[in-house]
């Protein structure tokens, strides 16, 4: 009893946190598929609990194509029992807006057999630290290349600099 009450009193704090910090959770049923969403993952999904399916299907179809098999093959890995669902990939919203998803969940298992059941986990944005990370690349990148630039430079000055020195000790030492 003892134990119910602390998971009661400890529900709408998680509720609060995840909301606050904007992480969605999801709850899928491997026995019959469902999928269940918080308002945060609708949210981050751009959906409403009338418009999504429910269906682990329903997931699969907001996947980016080009990272729909990484992020399925994790999903069934997950499934399987094999491993945590730990990625991150890129979904496509209904306006046809991309954004960057991280993802980490655990299985349920069976407490007689052993058998995954379900599988629980979160969801969170991470397009603005990709958009950082990418303008950190591109940044170093062009710091590298004037480097690379001003290494050049200096080594032409220098050339220069010796030819010029001698060019003029030359006719010098003549006189």
């Amino acid at each position: 009893e003892r134990a119910t009450h602390a998971m009661r009193e400890l529900s709408p704090r998680l509720q609060l946190a995840t909301s606050a910090a904007r992480i969605g959770v999801w709850d899928w049923n491997l026995s019959d598929g469902a999928l269940v969403w918080d308002e945060t993952m609708h949210r981050l999904y751009h959906t409403t609990p009338d418009s999504f399916v429910g269906l682990y299907d329903g997931w699969l179809a907001a996947l980016h194509p080009e990272d729909a098999a990484a992020a399925e093959a994790g999903g069934q890995a997950a499934a399987r029992g094999e491993s945590d669902f730990n990625t991150t990939f890129r979904i496509v919203l209904p306006d046809g807006a991309t954004r960057h998803l991280r993802a980490a969940a655990a299985v349920d298992r069976d407490s007689v057999t052993g058998k995954p059941v379900r599988v629980v986990g979160v969801n969170w944005d991470i397009t603005e630290q990709r958009a950082a990370e990418l303008a950190l690349v591109e940044a170093n990148s062009l710091l590298v290349e004037r480097s690379v630039q001003a290494d050049a430079a200096n080594k032409a000055k220098s050339m220069f600099l010796a030819n010029m020195s001698h060019e003029i000790r030359t006719p010098l030492n003549a006189i």
